[in-house]
């Protein structure tokens, strides 16, 4: 059996946070590496973030909520998520009330 000699290119991108909530930087520099790497490996908190709010329809109502109100506060700008935020707890007492 003949081994494989050849060494295998690894390319692992690590980005930071930034206020936009698009993917644009994580995909152009995945896709650069793709044309020079056999295995690309991307550690992003946005995309890490996404993927988990994807999921959160799995959670039950109440893990919703408290998952909600602790990321109102990032998704927006920092004036702005203190008002959302409110606005959710607001709606979040009516549903507890009424429903």
């Amino acid at each position: 059996m003949r081994q494989n000699t050849e060494k295998l290119l690894h390319i692992t991108i690590g980005t930071h946070p930034t206020k936009e909530l698009s993917l644009a930087n994580e995909i152009n520099l995945v896709k650069a590496a793709l044309l020079y790497a056999d295995k690309v490996k991307l550690y992003s908190l946005k995309t890490s973030a996404i993927s988990m709010a994807s999921r959160i329809g799995d959670l039950p109502i109440n893990s919703r909520f408290t998952f909600l109100e602790r990321v109102i506060p990032f998704l927006t700008a920092p004036d702005g998520g203190t008002s959302l935020l409110s606005r959710w707890l607001s709606t979040k007492n009516y549903l507890a009330k009424n429903i």
